[in-house]
C-alpha cells in the first residue's frame, strides 16, 4: 500500500506542515497560521492554531487567506506556540512545499524565542515531485493535486488543507518513485535529494547585507515584482536576468534571494553574497 511504502522510507513517520504569513520574507513578516499533520506508525495526529501577529495584518493579505485581524485577536503569540510545536514535530523528518519558504519564518522563530534550533531533517515536497512525476508542466500544489486527482485535499490558502494536499501529495510521490524501474540506491537517492537541509544547520543568522541595487529587492518583494539580477553563478553567470523576487530566507550556507527565475521557469534561490547587481527591469518601447 502507499502508506507501507512511505514508513518503508520514513518508519517512525514524517510531519507536513503548512504556514499562512502577513507576507513573504521571515524578516519583515510574520506567522498567522500554523498547521501540522503527524503520519506515524501509532496513527494520525494534527498541530493546528491560528496566531496573532505583533503587528497588524495586511488587508492584502487577508484577501488571500481570509484571515482576519478579528479572527486573531485572541490567538496565541507565536512566542508561546513555539515550544508546543516542537514537542508535536519531536524528531520526525518535515515535508513543506517549498520548504524553504515555511522552515524560513520556522527558524526565525526559533531565533526570535531563543531558544535551541531542534535537529530536523526538513524536506521539500516541489523537489520531490519534479522528480516523482516529471515534465507535468506546473508544480504548485494545487496544480499537483489536480495531476494525481485529490478532489478532497484541494488546498485553499489555509494552513490545514494545505498541510494535507502536501501530506497526500508526498504518499503518492513517494509511491511514484518506490514503482519506478530505477535502482534500489537511485529511488533513495531522489529522497535523499528532496532534503533542503537539517534545520540545526541554519544555527546563525547572518546579517542581512543586501547586494547593490538592494532597494529594488525590498521595494519588489511585497508583490514579486519584476527585477533583474546579476548573479556570479549558474549558466546566467554575470548577465542580467529577469526574476520575481518571493523573499529572503536564511539557508544553511548563508542568507538567500529566494525567487522565480524567469528565464528557467524554475523557483530557485540565489546566495545575496553573489549577487552582483540588482536593477528594475528595462521598460518596453510600448511603456
Amino acid at each position: 500500500t502507499e502508506l507501507s511504502t512511505l514508513f518503508h522510507y520514513f518508519p517512525l513517520g514524517v510531519v507536513a506542515l503548512d504556514l499562512e504569513t502577513t507576507g513573504l520574507s521571515p524578516y519583515s513578516d510574520e506567522i498567522i497560521e500554523v498547521a501540522a499533520i503527524k503520519l506515524c506508525p501509532d496513527g494520525t495526529f494534527v498541530f493546528q492554531t491560528l496566531v496573532r501577529p505583533v503587528s497588524s495584518t495586511p488587508e492584502a493579505t487577508m484577501n488571500i487567506h481570509g484571515i482576519s485581524s478579528l479572527m486573531l485577536k485572541d490567538a496565541p503569540l507565536l512566542l508561546e506556540l513555539i515550544p508546543e510545536l516542537q514537542e508535536f514535530i519531536s524528531e520526525l523528518p518535515c515535508f513543506a512545499h517549498n520548504a524553504p519558504f515555511d522552515f524560513g519564518f520556522i527558524l526565525k522563530a526559533y531565533f526570535n524565542s531563543k531558544r535551541p534550533v531542534p535537529n530536523n531533517k526538513i524536506y521539500c515536497t516541489v523537489k520531490l515531485a519534479r522528480s516523482a512525476f516529471p515534465k507535468i508542466g506546473s508544480y504548485k500544489l494545487i496544480s499537483l493535486t489536480k495531476f494525481l486527482q485529490l478532489e478532497t485535499v484541494v488546498p485553499n490558502h489555509r494552513a490545514f488543507p494545505d498541510s494535507l494536499a502536501c501530506l497526500c501529495l508526498l504518499v503518492k510521490a513517494l509511491s511514484a518513485v518506490h514503482a519506478s524501474e530505477t535502482p534500489t540506491t537511485s529511488k533513495q537517492k531522489i529522497i535523499n535529494d528532496a532534503m533542503v537541509f537539517a534545520l540545526d544547520q541554519l544555527s546563525k543568522v547572518d546579517e542581512l547585507k543586501l547586494p547593490p541595487g538592494g532597494e529594488f529587492l525590498m521595494q519588489a518583494i511585497p508583490n514579486q515584482e519584476k527585477i533583474e539580477i546579476k548573479y556570479q553563478g549558474g549558466s546566467h553567470k554575470g548577465v542580467f536576468r529577469p526574476i520575481c523576487p518571493v523573499g529572503i530566507l536564511i539557508m544553511p550556507y548563508g542568507m538567500s534571494l529566494y525567487a522565480h527565475c524567469l528565464l528557467s521557469d524554475q523557483y530557485k534561490s540565489f546566495m545575496l553574497s553573489k549577487i552582483i547587481a540588482i536593477r528594475p527591469c528595462p521598460k518596453t518601447p510600448s511603456e
